[in-house]
């Protein structure tokens, strides 16, 4: 057993689950460990408990210890395919890890962050700008992908993968049964229930097969394609989702035009909290600490550094008085170098 219940789990996860179960059902004198035996999460034997791998999954600090490929792999390019040997270069590769709640919670905003704005003419003749892609389609097809991926391909991750025209998302194993491409609107089932049955206490799923439609959903709304789903053979079996953005039609601020902002050669040196911080900044020309630290899920001290750092580096100029945690402050974008790159791009 390379878990131990409750020293190598996150206890807070637990107890809101717990909670929300005891409230539910109406067993309010219920301890948690009765609660996570009757959810099939944990298995008595003798006078101790092991915890399965549902429960590993849901709240331990670290899953990989069960199960390696526990984790989600998010890749930026620049190109319309992957690509191979030389031809592979992904301006961003970077990995979230940790159990399924805190990956969802890292990635929402991680992910987020990568997204950039996008303006639309919508059918009433106005002009919009919204994110490239709706959270609820790419949030809910992250949702399913962790909730129904096969964890018997223990190595394989999660991948996402940004490319200018799409957004591909890939989660190891084949439909479950009798779900497939053509029917995914309409049926529903399983691969992991005790998983699925933890995950709807903590009101990420619903099992009501609402997840999938409100990706459709939210796609129609924002005047996109729907969402296409796929198993493809990829080491292995694989179901893709696919979210197309429009990109021919819909004017927007890329990736290209960050990398080209901040230079090739620095742009590939930088960390992933500092590619979230330089993206935001120059959508929206400029950046609060605070705003930074959300996005990044570090602390404000922390974060007050990592700006300092880019603004040595030439990205960011500091604006605002000098003292510290003055609401005025702020950091932002060179406007000079912003308008070279946007020269160099209109030629």
């Amino acid at each position: 057993m390379l878990l131990e219940f409750p020293k190598d789990f996150d206890t807070k996860i637990i107890t809101d689950l717990c909670d929300e179960f005891r409230e539910r059902e109406d067993k309010l004198d219920w301890s948690d460990r009765e609660v996570l035996i009757d959810r099939s999460m944990l298995t008595e034997k003798e006078d101790k408990v092991e915890p399965r791998n549902a429960l590993a999954l849901i709240a331990a600090k670290n899953p990989r210890h069960v199960i390696p490929g526990c984790r989600v792999r998010v890749q930026r390019f620049l190109t319309l395919i992957v690509g191979a040997g030389s031809d592979f270069s992904p301006v961003r590769d970077f990995y979230i890890e940790g159990n399924i709640v805190k990956i969802l919670n890292d990635a929402q905003k991680q992910i987020a962050a990568l997204l950039y704005d996008v303006t639309w003419l919508n059918g009433d003749g106005k002009f919009i700008t919204s994110s490239e892609y709706p959270l609820w389609a790419w949030f809910e097809a992250l949702v399913n992908a962790c909730v129904h991926r096969s964890y018997s391909y223990s190595g394989s991750e999660i991948t996402v993968k940004f490319f200018p025209d799409r957004l591909e998302i890939e989660s190891p194993g084949s439909f479950v049964p009798p779900v497939t491409a053509v029917n995914i609107y309409s049926q529903r089932a399983s691969r992991n229930p005790f998983l699925m049955d933890g995950l709807r206490f903590l009101g990420y799923v619903r099992m009501s097969r609402e997840g999938t439609r409100r990706m459709r959903q939210s796609m129609i709304e924002s005047n996109l394609p729907e969402p296409s789903f796929s198993q493809e053979a990829i080491h292995g079996v694989a179901v893709r989702v696919t979210l197309r953005n429009d990109h021919a039609i819909r004017k927007r601020t890329t990736d290209r035009d960050v990398v080209e902002y901040c230079g090739v050669d620095r742009w590939k040196e930088l960390q992933n909290h500092e590619v979230i911080i330089i993206g935001y900044a120059f959508r929206n020309d400029k950046i609060h600490v605070a705003e930074a630290a959300r996005l990044t899920s570090r602390t404000w001290n922390t974060t007050k550094k990592d700006l300092d750092k880019l603004v040595k580096k030439g990205l960011l100029k500091f604006i605002g008085p000098t003292f510290v945690r003055d609401p005025s402050s702020h950091y932002a974008i060179d406007t000079e170098i912003k308008k070279k790159a946007d020269a160099k791009r209109t030629r």
